[in-house]
């Protein structure tokens, strides 16, 4: 598994990802239930300036997505970090290594603070604001995780280029080396 930077050209991935969240799990991640179309509308209008999105991968299938979001035109306030992950790859350490590269690249680029938040019934996101050392509080019907960054070191600046150099890798792989298309039933008989 990796965790890597996520471009404009991984946004139909990043679709299927939260379109095959079911009900329950658009509402934890959204904050109220949301249909096809609002998902549509939201990955087309995705912002590759203020977010930082993250994937967790195994192979070609996409486990979680981690946004980190900064306000517009605020470079030195604080950022806001979404998560998500799919129902088959949870307790498996992909929201803990999401938010783990989501916090070296927020320390790295001198981001103050990260919100994580949540709705009270989201525990799961609660227990993973609280192994990050997220100071929780109860505000407006939610649970707003708040998490200090330090300043950046050689680690975390090692970790950020890291998660670059796989996505630049990838990224020129995909363009280099066309993935192989699967033939038809006729072709396959031509060649036994």
């Amino acid at each position: 598994m990796q965790t890597r930077l996520l471009l404009p050209t991984d946004r139909a991935a990043i679709l299927r990802h939260y379109l095959a969240l079911s009900p329950a799990d658009r509402r934890t991640r959204f904050f109220v239930g949301v249909s096809d179309a609002f998902i549509r509308d939201y990955c087309r209008r995705l912002s590759w300036v203020t977010a930082t999105v993250l994937g967790r991968h195994d192979g070609d299938r996409l486990l979680g997505v981690a946004e980190l979001i900064r306000p517009p035109g605020d470079w030195s306030g604080p950022a806001e970090l979404a998560v998500s992950v799919a129902a088959m790859s949870r307790r498996q350490g992909v929201g803990t290594a999401l938010v783990a590269k989501a916090l070296a690249i927020a320390r790295n680029h001198f981001i103050p603070s990260v919100t994580m938040l949540c709705l009270p019934e989201n525990a799961a996101m609660r227990r993973l604001a609280a192994r990050f050392k997220a100071d929780l509080s109860f505000q407006g019907g939610e649970v707003v995780g708040r998490i200090v960054s330090p300043w950046p070191n050689l680690a975390s600046l090692v970790d950020e280029a890291a998660a670059e150099g796989q996505t630049f890798l990838q990224a020129a792989f995909d363009v280099a080396l066309p993935r192989p298309q699967p033939r038809s039933e006729s072709q396959a008989g031509l060649v036994r």
